[in-house]
């Protein structure tokens, strides 16, 4: 598909970061609600991609309108599925019209279902029919009439699907690759971050390359080194960039906290949750557990992540064997004892270092000012108190910086009873911190 970047309107679309929802659904329930959209909708949730539908979203006694038209607002894409009677609904002319006012051209997804192209353009067969009955029944509200023929011309012209001659369960398949590659990151980003991660390039890269997607083969891969070097966050990294292609993507976090306080029973239900949902009660003991993630996941190409494993029977437990999953699978574990790969048999292995003196780990904002001596200072002395460690680095620098903000007024500087009083540079460093700039807030220990 080829979209436009032109814009639909001057009103402002949602950044990805901003979405409640990363796909809204615009359908005309009596078409599609119990078979296209349904399946559309299954097979979007089932790549984790946020989709809203309004008979699953809203609660039953409140007024629907208002909220259809916030999550369309909130939304990063619509898919506007354009079907023999959606002219005539109101509530769809509507929200086709709001999809136009706020979203960019591009991320307007139309599929015409049962319906050509030329028909929306120009209000033609079953379109025309409804726009007859709208003349007649808006007489006073010709402004109305004529913005939902302006939306419809818009969308027709947009590049989308056709289902004539098509499967549907091909054409299904085809729209929720087009949204993975659109909704997935392309660039080294953590998730609710604005901030590009430089310093992980290499790493990311390496790991790809070891997880070699195109084979067919099943590979485990084991990325090992010390606390804070950025295990979990190059995976989680991998993850968000190739989950979209495979059938069934899961990131189990925090294996070592969790079993500690949990066990392992409760890791297999979090496991297999989305395969059993309400049934995830029948993981009574490990073995039955065992016995269903094997069945549950043997015929499908998968992508699992097991966070910090610190024992060989999670191991055992939660990925025993290549042949519980289906061909093409890649199971990446992160953890600190590299001998636990190896008694798995885990021949892909990488070390995670800390940062080396010729890399540089600094989170690049989007909106950060370029070239600031005083901000690079302040930022030199982060990476030398945390010795380099990504977590600690991302940790101090990004997130303090976006999340604890301070007013033009306000002067916040953390006291701290082992700080050395009168130094000069750190001083400079904190005016900066709470003056200058986007205002925000940087905890930190002395160099």
């Amino acid at each position: 598909m080829d979209f436009s970047s032109q814009r639909a309107s001057t009103t402002s679309a949602p950044s990805a970061s901003q979405c409640k929802y990363q796909v809204f659904l615009s359908f005309r329930g009596i078409d599609t609600r119990r078979s296209f959209t349904a399946h559309l909708y299954d097979r979007l949730w089932f790549r984790s991609i946020t989709t809203f539908r309004d008979d699953n979203e809203l609660e039953r006694g409140t007024t629907i309108s208002p909220n259809l038209l916030r999550a369309i607002e909130e939304s990063w894409f619509a898919i506007v599925i354009l079907s023999p009677n959606f002219a005539s609904s109101i509530w769809c002319l509507d929200e086709v019209s709001k999809i136009v006012e706020c979203m960019k051209i591009d991320t307007i997804l139309p599929v015409f279902y049962d319906v050509d192209p030329s028909d929306v353009r120009k209000q033609m067969g079953t379109f025309a029919e409804a726009f007859n009955k709208h003349k007649k029944n808006f007489k006073k509200e010709k402004e109305k009439v004529q913005r939902w023929r302006d939306a419809l011309t818009k969308v027709g012209n947009i590049a989308g699907w056709t289902s004539k001659d098509r499967d549907e369960s091909d054409l299904i398949k085809e729209i929720v690759e087009e949204v993975c590659n659109k909704v997935y990151p392309t660039i080294f980003t953590l998730p609710g971050s604005t901030a590009k991660l430089g310093g992980m390039d290499f790493r990311v890269k390496k790991i790809e390359l070891l997880l070699d997607r195109e084979a067919k083969d099943v590979r485990f891969i084991g990325i090992w080194g010390a606390g804070g070097t950025g295990k979990t966050t190059a995976a989680r990294l991998v993850y968000d960039r190739i989950s979209h292609h495979f059938d069934v993507s899961y990131f189990l976090p925090n294996v070592r906290e969790v079993y500690a306080t949990h066990g392992l029973i409760h890791l297999q239900k979090r496991l297999l949750s989305p395969f059993l949902k309400e049934r995830v009660n029948e993981v009574w003991d490990v073995d039955r557990g065992t016995t269903l993630t094997k069945h549950c996941l043997c015929n499908k190409k998968v992508l699992l992540v097991i966070d910090d494993v610190d024992q060989l029977n999670q191991l055992q437990i939660l990925a025993g064997k290549k042949d519980w999953f289906g061909m093409g699978s890649r199971i990446i574990i992160t953890t600190r004892k590299e001998p636990l790969l190896i008694e798995h048999h885990i021949e892909e292995r990488y070390e995670l270092l800390r940062l080396q003196d010729n890399e540089d780990f600094r989170p690049q904002r989007r909106d950060q000012p370029k070239g600031d001596p005083k901000l690079e200072m302040c930022e030199n002395r982060i990476i030398i108190t945390t010795r380099k460690e990504p977590l600690l680095i991302e940790h101090h620098i990004e997130e303090r910086y976006e999340l604890l903000r301070l007013q033009d007024n306000e002067d916040f500087r953390p006291q701290r009873r082992d700080q050395p009083k009168g130094d000069p540079k750190l001083e400079m460093c904190e005016n900066l911190v709470c003056k200058g700039g986007p205002k925000l807030r940087l905890e930190w220990a002395p160099a």
